[in-house]
C-alpha cells in the first residue's frame, strides 16, 4: 500500500505505457474494460444498479469517509460509472489522481493531497474539480490482471486512515468487481440465448445459479461490518474475508467440522478465558436460529492478539425458502472496550475530587444553588436548605418557581431573560420564598451563567437571606450596600482575581470605618493581604495571644473594644492602626476553620457595637471566607485541569497552554524549537502480563525519568495512554537526538521506547511539526521500534 509523498507520484501513464511491451498490455486493458460493457452506462441513471449503489454507499459506510466513487479509466478519460456524496463528472485521464498510479495495482492513501507534490496542483485538489485532501484509491484488478479504474473514497480533510479501513476497502472492491463479472456474465448469458434456441436449458440453469449467488451477495452486504464468516446449510465455510483471516491468525479451513471451530478458531466467552460452547458461536446460532444480533465474543489465538468482536449475523435462504447457510458480520470493539475502562476509571478518580470539594462547597455559610440549561437545580448547599425549609432532595430536579411567592413569579421569570442579555455579567434578583411552614422569606440573589459540564448554559446562584433589611429603610439601604459588597466579592472569586482589595474597601464603606485591614495567617505569623486607610500591608504579628489578632485567631470568635486604649492586650494591633479607638476584630471562617481576620478601626471610641454593624461585617466575613476558599478552590481546579493525574506532568491543555510561552520565546530569540513524540514499545503486552498497576507504575517512573534527564525548559507532557510529547527549546535536531536517546536508553522496567522527532521551521503550524514527529514516531515502530526516527 502506498501512502507517502513520491511514492504514488512517481506512477504515471507515460511510464508505465512507454515501451511496446506497455502498449500492448493498455490495449489488452481497454479491450477487457470495453468486454465488460460499462462504459455505455457512464453515469448510471438512478436506481439502475441498486446492488451497485449499495456497495458504494457501504464503501462510506466502512470508511467513515463522506465521499466515494467508482472511477472507469479509458484511453483519455476518467469515467465515473457512480457516486456517492457529490455528483460525479468526466474528466481527461492527465487530470485524473487515480490515473496517476492505477496501473500499478495497489492501493494508494494520501493523508493529505495538499501536501503531496504529486497532487498539490491536481484539479481535484485545487478546487476546480474538487477539494480532495484524505484520499484513498483501490484499483479495481480483474481475475487476468486488467486494471478497469478504482474504487476511491475521499474526504475535504486530511486524516490518517489505518490499514483495517484500506483492507475493508480492498473487500468492497472485491465485491464491485463481482458486481461487474455477474453483469458481464448476465449479458454472455443472454447472447448465448440469442445465438443457440438449443442453449436455452443451460442459460436458465446459469440464471438460476446467479440469482442463488446474487441472494448470497446481498445477504452479505446487508449484514457486513468488518470481519465476514460464512458457511453452507451443511456447516462448510464459504466466505472468511481478509480481516476475519487476520483477526483469527489463519487461513480458512474447509475441512473443519463444526464442532472444532471453537477450538480451531480461538473463540472465548467476553472474559476472554472461558472457550465457547457450539451453541454460543454466533456463526451456529445464526444458523440454527436465523438471526443474531449484539453478540460480543473475544478472538485469542495463541501468541497472538486478541481481539473483541461485536457480532451481527443471520440465516440465508434463497427466494423459494431453501436454506442456503449463514452469515455474521464482526466488529472490532477492542479498543472502544478499552476506552470505556479508562473513562471508567477516570470518572471513579474524579468522583473522589469532586468529593472533597463538595465539601467546601457544603460548609459554605451562604446559601448557592447551581441549576442546568433547563433552570432545575442540580445542587444545593446546607445554607440554601435551611433558608428555603426544604432538604437538598426535594430541591434538586425541581426549579425555583414551586417554592417562590406568587406575587413574584414574574421576577422568576424575568431572571432567565434578563442573564441572557448580560453578556456574562451577574444578574442580581430580589425575591420572596415560602417556606413549607408558610413562613415567608426575602431573599437577594446574585445569579451568574457558568458553564455546564457539556459547555450548556448553566447558572450560579448566590442566595442571601434580606429578610430582617426589609424591617426598615436602614436596613433595606444597609442590606443592599452588603450584597453589592458580596457580589463584587462573588465576582471576583467568580472571575478568578484576587477579592482582597475588593472585601476591605467595602467593609470600610459599609461600616463608616476609618481603615480595614485583611490579615491572614502565614507558618507561625499572621500577615496583612489588603489593607484601606491605613498603609499596613506585610505587617506581620504573632499567631499567639499576646495582641488581639492572635487572641481572635486563636478563639475563632470575634472581639469588639470600645476604647483600645485601655485594651492592652490590643497594643500591638493599635500600633498597626494609629489613632483608632475603637476595633472590631471579625473572624474570617470557612468550613470551620479561621482562615482570616477582619481587623476594623474607628477613630472615636464606642460604648458598645452597633448591632447592625457586627451583622454587616459577620455577612461580609461569611462572604470572604468563602470568597477565598473560592479563589483556593478554582486554583486546585485549574491544576487539575491541566495536569495528568497519573503522572503528574501536563496533559494536552496544559501541553498547548505551555506551548505558546515556548514558541513565543523561540521567536524572540531566534532559538530552535524540536518536537518529539515518545511512545512505550508493546505497552499493552506489558500490561496484559504484569496487570494495570504495574502499567501504570511504569508511565509514572517512565515521566520521572524523562523529567530529570531533561531542562527545566524542556516541556514534557503525557499525550495519552503510553504516548508523551516532548518540546526541547533551543535544540535542533541533532542535539534533541542526543536528548532523547539518553531516555531511550534509560526506560524503567527493561521496556523500550521509540521516538519521532521534528524540527519547527518557524512558520508551520505547531500542529503540522507534531504531525511530523508522529509521521517519525511512526517510522521507528515499523523500523522495529526501540530507536530514533526523525
Amino acid at each position: 500500500m502506498h501512502s507517502s509523498t513520491g511514492q504514488a507520484g512517481s506512477v504515471s501513464p507515460s511510464s508505465t505505457v512507454g515501451d511496446r511491451v506497455g502498449d500492448e498490455r493498455e490495449r489488452a486493458r481497454l479491450a477487457a474494460l470495453e468486454g465488460y460493457g460499462l462504459l455505455s452506462d457512464v453515469p448510471l441513471a438512478a436506481g439502475s444498479w441498486p446492488e451497485l449503489d449499495a456497495v458504494l454507499r457501504l464503501a462510506v459506510q466502512v470508511s467513515g469517509l463522506p465521499n466515494a466513487t467508482l472511477n472507469l479509466i479509458d484511453a483519455d478519460h476518467q469515467r465515473q460509472l457512480a457516486t456517492v456524496g457529490f455528483v460525479g463528472c468526466d474528466s481527461a485521464r492527465e487530470h485524473s489522481m487515480c490515473g496517476q498510479h492505477f496501473l500499478s495495482g495497489r492501493p494508494v492513501v494520501v493523508p493529505d493531497a495538499t501536501r503531496d507534490p504529486a497532487y498539490a496542483a491536481n484539479p481535484w485538489v485545487t478546487g476546480e474539480l474538487g477539494d480532495v485532501r484524505l484520499y484513498v484509491s483501490i484499483p479495481l484488478v480483474t481475475a487476468d490482471q486488467h486494471v478497469l479504474g478504482t474504487l476511491c473514497a475521499f474526504d475535504s480533510e486530511p486524516g490518517h486512515p489505518d490499514e483495517h479501513l484500506v483492507a475493508s476497502l480492498r473487500d468492497v472492491a472485491t465485491v464491485v468487481l463481482g458486481l461487474f463479472e455477474q453483469r458481464r456474465a448476465a449479458r454472455h448469458s443472454a447472447d448465448l440465448a440469442r445465438q443457440a434456441q438449443d442453449q436455452q436449458v443451460l442459460a436458465q440453469l446459469a440464471a438460476r445459479e446467479l440469482e442463488t449467488r446474487q441472494e448470497l451477495l446481498d445477504a452479505v452486504l446487508g449484514s457486513v461490518a468488518v470481519g465476514i464468516v460464512a458457511c453452507d446449510q451443511d456447516g462448510r465455510l464459504t466466505v472468511f474475508n481478509e480481516a476475519a483471516r487476520e483477526w483469527h491468525g489463519t487461513e480458512v479451513l474447509d475441512d473443519v467440522p463444526p464442532h472444532e471451530w471453537p477450538r480451531r478458531y480461538d473463540l472465548f466467552d467476553v472474559d476472554g478465558r472461558t472457550p465457547l460452547r457450539l451453541d454460543q458461536v454466533p456463526l451456529m446460532r445464526a444458523l440454527e436460529d436465523g438471526h443474531v444480533e449484539n453478540i460480543e465474543i473475544v478472538i485469542a489465538p495463541v501468541g497472538g492478539k486478541a481481539t473483541r468482536a461485536l457480532c451481527f449475523g443471520r440465516a440465508l435462504t434463497a427466494p423459494d425458502g431453501t436454506a442456503l447457510g449463514a452469515v455474521v458480520a464482526m466488529a472490532d470493539v477492542t479498543e472502544e472496550r478499552a476506552q470505556q475502562a479508562a473513562l471508567s476509571r477516570t470518572q471513579e478518580r474524579l468522583a473522589l475530587s469532586e468529593a472533597r470539594f463538595r465539601s467546601m462547597f457544603e460548609d459554605s455559610p451562604v446559601g448557592i444553588g447551581l441549576s442546568d440549561e433547563h433552570g432545575l437545580f442540580v445542587a444545593a448547599n446546607d445554607a440554601l436548605c435551611r433558608l428555603l425549609g426544604r432538604s437538598e432532595s426535594q430541591i434538586r430536579g425541581s426549579s425555583s418557581l414551586p417554592f417562590t411567592h406568587p406575587d413574584d413569579a414574574g421576577a422568576h421569570r424575568s431572571a432567565r431573560t434578563m442573564l441572557a442579555d448580560a453578556n456574562g455579567a451577574p444578574v442580581h434578583v430580589e425575591k420572596r420564598y415560602v417556606r413549607p411552614s408558610g413562613e415567608i422569606r426575602w431573599v437577594w440573589l446574585s445569579v451568574t451563567r457558568v458553564d455546564g459540564p457539556e459547555g450548556q448554559d448553566w447558572t450560579l446562584a448566590h442566595i442571601q437571606d434580606v429578610t430582617e433589611r426589609k424591617q426598615s429603610e436602614l436596613e433595606l439601604r444597609d442590606s443592599r450596600e452588603t450584597l453589592t459588597a458580596v457580589a463584587q466579592v462573588a465576582r471576583c472569586a467568580q472571575a478568578g482575581t484576587d477579592p482582597r482589595p475588593v472585601v476591605v474597601s467595602a467593609v470600610r464603606d459599609l461600616v463608616g470605618a476609618g481603615s480595614v485591614a485583611l490579615v491572614e495567617p502565614d507558618g507561625d505569623e499572621l500577615v496583612v493581604t489588603a489593607c484601606e486607610g491605613i498603609d499596613t500591608m506585610g505587617v506581620r504579628t504573632p499567631t499567639g495571644q499576646g495582641t488581639l489578632t492572635g487572641l481572635v485567631f486563636g478563639t475563632g470568635e470575634s472581639a469588639f473594644i470600645g476604647d483600645a486604649r485601655a485594651f492592652s492586650p490590643a497594643s500591638k494591633a493599635l500600633s498597626e492602626l494609629s489613632n483608632t479607638r475603637a476595633v472590631l476584630c471579625e473572624p474570617v471562617i470557612a468550613n470551620g476553620k479561621t482562615v482570616a481576620i477582619l481587623l476594623i478601626g474607628w477613630l472615636e471610641p464606642a460604648e458598645s457595637l452597633d448591632p447592625r454593624i457586627a451583622s454587616l461585617v459577620a455577612t461580609l466575613a461569611a462572604e470572604t471566607g468563602a470568597a477565598l476558599t473560592g479563589a483556593m478552590l478554582r486554583q486546585q481546579l485549574q491544576a487539575l485541569a491541566t495536569t495528568d493525574p497519573l503522572t503528574g506532568l501536563v496533559n494536552r491543555r496544559g501541553w498547548y497552554e505551555r506551548l505558546d510561552a515556548l514558541t513565543a520565546r523561540v521567536r524572540r530569540t531566534g532559538e530552535s524549537l524540536t518536537l518529539a513524540v515518545a511512545d512505550l514499545d508493546h505497552f499493552k503486552k506489558y500490561n496484559d502480563t504484569h496487570g494495570h498497576d504495574a502499567g501504570d507504575e511504569l508511565l509514572r517512573e517512565f515521566a520521572e525519568r524523562t523529567t530529570s534527564s531533561l531542562r527545566e525548559i524542556d516541556l514534557v507532557a503525557r499525550w495519552g495512554g503510553e504516548e508523551f510529547a516532548i518540546a526541547l527549546p533551543g535544540s535542533n535536531s541533532d542535539e534533541a537526538r542526543i536528548a532523547l536517546d539518553r531516555l531511550r536508553r534509560n526506560v524503567p522496567g527493561g521496556q523500550t521506547c521509540s521516538f519521532g522527532l521534528a524540527t519547527w521551521d518557524g512558520v508551520e503550524p505547531l500542529a503540522g511539526c507534531l504531525a511530523r514527529a508522529d509521521e517519525a514516531l511512526y517510522r521507528a515502530k515499523v523500523s522495529g521500534r526501540n530507536r530514533i526516527s526523525a
